[in-house]
């Protein structure tokens, strides 16, 4: 998820700084695991999507294809879907390096579920946290008619966060999620 054309990034954790090239938006899945259906969607491992984490037992995390639903990825070939497969409060996490006292802008393009016979809660909330730093956002509604890019610019207190991108509601769908991106700003 983290990573896009030529932005300097913080990686997963222990993977600190560096610049990620090319058109990459939520990353599919990697090391042999299989994508999802060309116009489809698929629930995949979160051993298979580097350095994310569900919050759900099922440890999946829903990934689509761009153009499925008629929905088209803001960066890359796919994006994931927040509310997954079971009703539960669902989150994808993400523990990254980061370096103390710098200031770092975090960026992320949020949708709305299209309701396809039934209305979803599009809204979630984001939460940066470490031992000394807790910041809160939102909360963000994702709109139908396409992504919308929030961000938020802070300085960090820690050498590690975590990023936590979590919805407001336990349904199982809504809030599309992709072109995360974390980087200093100078």
């Amino acid at each position: 998820l983290i990573g896009s054309q030529g932005v300097s990034t913080v990686g997963p954790k222990g993977e600190k700084g560096g610049t990620q090239k090319g058109d990459k938006g939520i990353l599919g899945p990697q090391g042999g695991c299989p994508p999802p259906p060309n116009n489809g969607y698929a629930w995949i491992d979160n051993d298979c999507i580097p350095g994310w984490d569900p919050l759900s037992s099922d440890e999946l995390i829903e990934i689509w294809t761009s153009g499925f639903f008629g929905v088209d990825a803001y960066e890359g070939s796919y994006f994931a879907e927040i509310n997954a497969k079971t009703v539960f409060q669902h989150a994808l996490i993400q523990t990254v390096n980061v370096t103390n006292n710098t200031q770092y802008k975090l960026e992320f393009a949020h949708h709305g579920r299209p309701p396809l016979g039934v209305s979803f809660n599009n809204q979630m909330t984001v939460e940066i946290t470490g031992d000394n730093t807790n910041i809160n956002l939102g909360p963000f509604t994702g709109v139908l008619s396409g992504w919308t890019v929030h961000d938020h610019t802070f300085t960090s207190s820690d050498t590690e966060l975590t990023l936590t991108f979590r919805s407001v509601t336990s349904t199982n769908g809504g809030n599309l999620l992709d072109g995360v991106k974390l980087y200093p700003t100078s």
